[in-house]
């Protein structure tokens, strides 16, 4: 359906076709804005949302994607920023999407300010229970960490291990968090706090352990865990131990991994520079 409005748009000049893409003509983007400035404007807004949230890329990780990121990012920031936007779940995936894009990118602020609207929706719509809300305590735990309020992030990415453990216990979500919240606490300890680096370790070690039930010793989840674990070790000066370690995470990685994937790389990086 939206494929077909897409059409009888462009039949009307009112769209353009690109690339494997879609865009407003420049005259349409202009209408829609000076709609969207009234605020009571409810069904513009609406469709606005509904048009952005079905052409933005699902995986801003892939930099394949970033020039249409780029291109339709700032339509999404005017959209929440014009305070006429529904609070649906297309404004909350546009929301989340162009968070991922934005820490890709390094725009840490820009990341983090779309990170917190997209939370403040999530938990506007679902139960506690529900596990985008850890999910969501977790994306905006790290997009704080990454902006440097280093005090906040810990704080959730502790709510987001403990709404795992309440109601995802023996899971990979809850080892996720595990991971996570092992990386907030060893950028504590690099700001100073010696006292986060046992903690980062533990965390860093249950991790491992639940990715070792769950996912298989030879995962890249498992490699993962261990190539973290390896750097708490080598913070704390046991270089020996943190090149077994790092080692240990290799052998996975040759296993698992496609000979040119760029994680093997930073393996035999992290490897090497330990010996």
């Amino acid at each position: 359906r939206v494929r077909a409005g897409f059409a009888e748009l462009i039949s009307r000049s009112l769209m353009e076709r690109g690339d494997g893409s879609w865009s407003m003509h420049r005259m349409t983007a202009a209408a829609l804005r000076h709609l969207q400035a009234k605020r009571d404007d409810v069904d513009t807004a609406r469709a606005a949302a509904a048009l952005l949230a079905a052409v933005y890329p699902q995986d801003p990780n892939m930099s394949s994607t970033w020039p249409l990121c780029a291109r339709l990012s700032p339509h999404v920031r005017a959209l929440w920023a014009s305070g006429a936007a529904l609070e649906t779940e297309a404004l909350d995936y546009l929301l989340g999407q162009t968070a991922v894009y934005l820490d890709k990118i390094a725009d840490f602020p820009g990341g983090l300010e779309m990170d917190r609207a997209s939370f403040a929706l999530t938990q506007k719509r679902l139960p506690e229970e529900h596990r985008h809300i850890a999910v969501g305590y977790a994306n905006l735990g790290i997009a704080l960490m990454k902006a440097g309020e280093l005090e906040e992030a810990e704080a959730h990415l502790a709510r987001a291990v403990e709404l795992q453990e309440t109601h995802r216990p023996e899971s990979l979500d809850l080892a996720e968090s595990y991971n996570l919240h092992g990386r907030v606490f060893f950028a504590r300890a690099r700001a100073g706090d010696a006292e986060a680096l046992v903690k980062s370790i533990k965390r860093h070690q249950q991790a491992l352990a639940l990715y070792r039930r769950l996912a298989g010793r030879d995962s890249e989840a498992s490699a993962r865990a261990l190539n973290n674990l390896a750097l708490s070790r080598d913070t704390q000066g046991r270089a020996a131990a943190a090149a077994r370690l790092y080692a240990a995470s290799l052998a996975i990685c040759r296993r698992v991994l496609d000979p040119g994937d760029a994680n093997l790389a930073n393996s035999l990086m992290n490897t090497g520079a330990a010996w």
